[in-house]
C-alpha cells in the first residue's frame, strides 16, 4: 500500500514503512510534513521499522542535520528502527563535518537497508 502527501510518499512493504521525500531540499519548509508522517506511522499505526529514502534531496544544510538528528532521536526514543538511504555526497559530507555519520544507520539503497532489518 502506498500513500502520498505533498512531498512525502509512504509505501508499506511487509512490516517496514518506506518513506520517500520528494523534494530537492530537506529543511524546515518540509520538516513538519515529514515529522507528521513519521510520527503518524509510529503513534497511530504502530510502525516499528522505517526506511527513509532521501535520494531526491539535492540541498542538505546544517539545518537539515539538526532536523535529521531530531527525527532520529525521537524515533529511537520510541524504539523504532530507523534507516536512512540514498544520501547524496553533499549530505554525507555535511554529516561527516559535523561528526554525526556514526549517529545514523546509513545505507546505499532501500533494498540493503531492508535486508538488514
Amino acid at each position: 500500500m502506498t500513500s502520498t502527501q505533498r512531498n512525502v510518499e509512504v509505501e508499506h512493504i511487509n512490516d517496514v514503512a518506506v518513506v520517500r521525500l520528494h523534494s530537492k531540499v530537506f529543511d524546515s519548509t518540509n520538516f513538519a510534513e515529514i515529522s507528521r508522517t513519521l510520527f503518524n506511522l509510529v503513534d497511530k499505526q504502530g510502525c516499528e521499522k522505517i526506511v527513509m529514502n532521501l535520494g531526491e534531496v539535492e540541498y542538505f544544510f546544517s539545518e537539515s542535520v539538526g532536523l535529521l538528528v531530531s527525527l532520529n532521536k525521537r524515533l529511537q526514543g520510541n524504539n523504532v528502527v530507523f534507516r536512512v538511504t540514498n544520501l547524496r555526497d553533499n549530505a554525507i559530507e555535511v554529516l561527516s563535518v559535523a561528526h554525526l555519520l556514526e549517529l545514523f544507520d546509513l545505507y546505499d539503497d532501500e533494498q540493503s537497508a531492508m535486508a538488514d532489518l
